[in-house]
């Protein structure tokens, strides 16, 4: 069982390193290219982009992934339908993009931007669904492959853009472009290799999917604008030069969720179908997987606290070094939403607690607006990413509160996550004398001294890695043979 979710993990990482790779690396040029108050235009329109992409959506592809998981000969029948809607949600989440940019006075640039960069949503849709049926089928090694090479095509177009032309137009134009040809290039493998496309509409099954989406779609409503609201608020509120700054240190935070985007799609669909077996079972998958994550968590969060102004100063230019701060503070709000994601895909997967999670997600952006109202005028980017911290903090409380209500009892974080922490507390030592070393040679130590003490303090030593070592000692055998 867990050496499937590590195979799964290992094709969803190496496609979100990729990713996420040629994105920091991308925006980084960009950063350094286009002015302080460029950047922040281009900031603004991805952030629309990106919550209008949650609208087309609509919560589908967790229902996607969990109906096609438990039961694979229907997946033709949800393919095709919840393609359908996703097009409507498109028509829909188009305009209503184009005059949020309008009512919040996000610059002419950006309205522009958005009254043709919001065709975008239909592609969006498309490949979402698409994705979602290739992930139903725990076929994460396909869909890290086109995964992959689209990511390269897109980073090659923008670059290109970028070179000739120069221009925010031009990169929202080659953002376009990528879209459509993942959407295309996804859909086609679908329709070859897991669920032929075909055009009968069943008004009863759009009508389940709707239905089963709606939790979904609340609680990706509160990922989403959790993640993106403060972007929003600084584009309200600050000018431009400031939204870059913020846009920085946000993007950044987002690339550390690599690793743990690629542990959160492989462990869902198991739990959707281990969520019908005995209660112990699944509370021991579920303590095994607090402890992967912390090991992810505690990792990243100490090394940008220690490194946060030699990264930003060789990524993006000593311009966004006012950005240290809230770069800080955003690294601290990833440790918690990592420990969080075991927690939420339970609760996702069990549907016991759905009302109280969305209750939950309904509160807390609540008081993530409020927040960013309160805090952005007095610290400016600070003030946003303060905010952003504070919110996941007690989103990480009451999840574990619900779980609490699930099982009947709290996981013991202590237990499955003192030696991460150890570690993490030696390697940001470490790190504290290298602060004027190169930042690659850092990374390189830290890494080390990081896994070294995990495996001094035994974590590797833990019946969960068996399966693994199992692996390893297989391929070794084969390859020596």
């Amino acid at each position: 069982m867990l050496s499937r979710i590590f195979k799964n993990v290992a094709s969803l990482a190496v496609a979100s390193i990729m990713d996420k790779m040629a994105y920091v690396v991308l925006f980084a040029i960009i950063a350094r290219k286009l002015t302080r108050s460029e950047f922040g235009t281009y900031n603004l329109v991805l952030t629309l982009i990106f919550i209008g992409g949650m609208i087309v959506n609509f919560g589908m592809e967790g229902v996607i992934i969990r109906e096609v998981a438990k039961s694979r000969e229907k997946a033709s029948v949800f393919f095709a339908n919840s393609v359908f809607l996703a097009l409507l949600f498109s028509l829909v989440s188009w305009p209503l993009m184009f005059g949020l940019a309008y009512v919040l006075k996000l610059g002419p640039d950006v309205i522009f931007l958005m009254g043709f960069g919001g065709g975008v949503f239909v592609f969006m849709g498309f490949a979402q669904m698409a994705s979602a049926v290739i992930k139903g089928h725990e076929r994460m090694d396909i869909f890290a492959g086109a995964s992959i090479c689209l990511s390269l095509i897109g980073f090659g177009l923008s670059m290109l853009v970028l070179w000739v032309w120069g221009d925010v137009s031009w990169l929202v134009g080659a953002f376009f472009v990528t879209e459509g040809l993942r959407a295309v290039v996804l859909i086609c493998i679908v329709h070859r290799r897991f669920a032929v496309l075909r055009w009968q509409l069943d008004r009863q099954v759009i009508t389940q999917i709707f239905r089963l989406s709606v939790p979904f779609a609340l609680l990706m409503a509160y990922g989403v604008l959790s993640h993106r609201t403060d972007l929003l608020m600084m584009g309200w509120l600050k000018p431009l030069d400031e939204v870059a700054v913020y846009g920085m240190a946000a993007k950044f935070a987002d690339f550390l969720s690599l690793i743990t985007g690629s542990l959160t799609g492989a462990l869902y669909p198991l739990l959707s179908k281990k969520v019908m077996s005995a209660r112990e079972e699944l509370w021991g998958l579920y303590n095994e997987s607090i402890a992967v994550f912390a090991i992810v968590g505690f990792g990243a969060a100490l090394a940008v606290v220690v490194l946060a102004q030699p990264l930003i100063s060789f990524l993006f230019g000593d311009k966004y070094l006012l950005g240290v701060t809230a770069l800080r503070w955003l690294a601290w709000g990833f440790l918690f939403s990592t420990l969080s994601g075991p927690i939420g895909i339970l609760l996702l997967a069990s549907g016991d607690q759905m009302n109280r999670l969305l209750m939950l997600g309904i509160l807390l952006l609540g008081c993530n607006i409020f927040l960013n109202i309160w805090l952005i005028p007095l610290y400016s980017y600070n003030g946003a990413a303060l905010s952003s911290f504070l919110t996941i903090v007690l989103g990480f409380i009451g999840r574990l509160i619900l779980s609490r209500k699930y099982f009947g009892r709290l996981p013991n974080l202590v237990r499955v996550g003192w030696r991460a922490l150890s570690a993490s507390l030696l390697m940001g030592f470490v790190l504290s004398f290298l602060t004027k070393s190169s930042i690659i040679v850092s990374v390189i130590i830290g890494g080390i001294t990081y896994f070294g003490g995990l495996a001094l303090f035994g974590e590797f030593r833990e019946a969960r890695y068996e399966p693994i070592k199992l692996k390893i000692l297989q391929f070794l055998s084969r390859s020596s043979a």
